[in-house]
C-alpha cells in the first residue's frame, strides 16, 4: 500500500493569490426575492452585496403617499397589495410579526356590486362574488391540474363556457340581449357574471383569451385564502427585510441606482465578476465597477432579463434562455383615486356611471 509524499510548497506570485472579494454572495434585484435571499444568507453569517439599478427597494412592492403633504396623506400600495395564501407564508407571517392588518373576503360573506342600476341586490351580489372567486381560483385551477387542456385552451374557454361554475345558480334563461340587438330586455344575471368575470383580466395583467388553461394554477405554493394589504403598508416588510440585510454593518449593504451590465465566472479562480455602471433619472450614467464574489444570485424580473438582461459569461444554458424567452407575465396598472368618504358602503343608490366590469372598491 503506497502512501503520499509530502508536497513541497511553492511560494505563489501575486498573480496567483486568491482575489481579494467584495462579498461572499452578490444578489441582483432589491425586490423582495432579492431581499429575503439576502437576509436569510446575512443571518448564515454570509457577507452579502444587493445591487439595485432603481432608487428605491421592493421591487413590485411599491407604497406611495397620495394627498397633501401633511398628517392627511395616506398610502396606497400601487404595486404588490395582496398576500397569496395564508399558510406557510412567510410574507404572512412576517405580517402578523409586524402587526399589519391583512383583509380577508369570505366568499360566504356580504359583496357589495355596484352596476349602472346602483347596488346590487343582495342576494345576487353574493352569489355572484362567490361564484366568480371559485371558478377563477378554485375549479378552473383543479380542473388545469386534473386534465390534459390543449396548449391552445384559454382560462376564458374553460371560465364563459356555456356549463361554467361562474353561472352556477344563475338565471338560465337564453340571453337574448347578446344575440339581438333589439331586444328591450335588460342584461340577466349569465350577463352580470360574465362582466364581472371579465373584470378578473386585471387579475391576469392579460386578456382571458392570452392566458393558457393548461398551466392556470401551477404557480400556486401556498395554501388558503388570499388576502390584501390595506392602508399602504405593505411597503413594511421590504423596510424590515432591508433592515435585516444592513443590520450588521459591513455583513449586508444595498447599492441603489446601480445597474448590471455584465455577470463573468472565472471557472479557473471560481470567481465572478459583476459589473454595473451608476443609474440616474432611469438612465445608465457613464463609468462603471467590478464586484467580486464568490457566488451571484440573480432575483431580475422576467421583463428585464428579455429586455435588459445583464451579459452573462458563459452564456446561460440553452434552456434557461428559451425560458425566459417564452415566459410571459401580464400588465397591471393601477389607478388611486381619494374620496372624502366610502360614498359606496353608504349609499343604496349610487351613480349610474359605475360599471360592474371596471371597478373593485376598496376602503382603505
Amino acid at each position: 500500500m503506497g502512501h503520499l509524499q509530502p508536497r513541497t510548497a511553492v511560494p505563489s506570485s501575486k498573480e496567483d493569490s486568491p482575489p481579494n472579494l467584495d462579498a461572499d454572495v452578490i444578489v441582483l434585484g432589491a425586490g423582495i426575492s432579492g431581499l429575503a435571499t439576502a437576509a436569510e444568507l446575512v443571518k448564515q453569517g454570509n457577507k452579502v452585496i444587493v445591487l439595485e439599478a432603481r432608487d428605491r427597494t421592493g421591487g413590485r412592492i411599491d407604497s406611495r403617499a397620495i394627498g397633501p403633504q401633511d398628517d392627511k396623506a395616506v398610502r396606497v400600495d400601487m404595486g404588490a397589495s395582496f398576500v397569496h395564501g395564508k399558510y406557510d407564508n412567510p410574507i404572512y407571517d412576517l405580517t402578523q410579526e409586524l402587526g399589519i392588518t391583512v383583509h380577508y373576503t369570505s366568499p360566504e360573506g356580504e359583496i357589495r356590486i355596484l352596476d349602472a342600476d346602483g347596488q346590487m341586490g343582495e342576494d345576487l351580489a353574493n352569489r355572484l362574488g362567490f361564484n366568480v372567486s371559485h371558478t377563477f381560483f378554485d375549479a378552473s385551477r383543479s380542473f388545469a391540474q386534473d386534465h390534459d387542456p390543449a396548449p391552445t385552451d384559454s382560462l376564458a374557454s374553460y371560465v364563459f363556457a356555456k356549463n361554467s361554475p361562474l353561472f352556477d345558480g344563475l338565471d338560465q334563461e337564453t340571453e337574448r340581449h347578446e344575440n339581438d340587438p333589439a331586444a328591450s330586455k335588460p342584461p340577466n344575471a349569465r350577463w352580470k357574471a360574465k362582466a364581472l368575470g371579465r373584470s378578473f383580466s386585471g387579475w391576469t395583467g392579460a386578456d382571458l383569451e392570452d392566458v393558457a388553461l393548461r398551466w392556470w394554477g401551477f404557480e400556486r405554493d401556498t395554501i388558503g385564502p388570499d388576502g390584501m394589504v390595506t392602508s399602504g403598508r405593505y411597503h413594511e416588510v421590504v423596510d424590515h427585510l432591508a433592515g435585516v440585510v444592513t443590520s450588521d454593518v459591513g455583513q449586508g449593504e444595498i447599492r441603489l441606482q446601480e445597474r448590471v451590465n455584465r455577470v463573468r465566472w472565472n471557472s479557473s479562480e471560481d470567481v465572478v465578476t459583476v459589473s454595473t455602471s451608476p443609474v440616474d433619472g432611469g438612465h445608465s450614467q457613464t463609468g462603471s465597477r467590478d464586484y467580486l464574489a464568490s457566488n451571484v444570485i440573480c432575483t431580475l424580473p422576467l421583463g428585464v432579463l428579455q429586455r435588459q438582461s445583464p451579459v452573462f459569461e458563459p452564456r446561460l444554458p440553452p434552456r434557461k434562455q428559451r425560458a425566459i424567452r417564452s415566459l410571459g407575465y401580464g400588465l397591471l396598472s393601477k389607478i388611486a383615486i381619494r374620496y372624502d368618504k366610502a360614498w359606496w358602503k353608504e349609499s343604496d343608490k349610487t351613480s349610474r356611471q359605475v360599471d360592474i366590469s371596471y371597478w373593485l372598491l376598496v376602503h382603505i
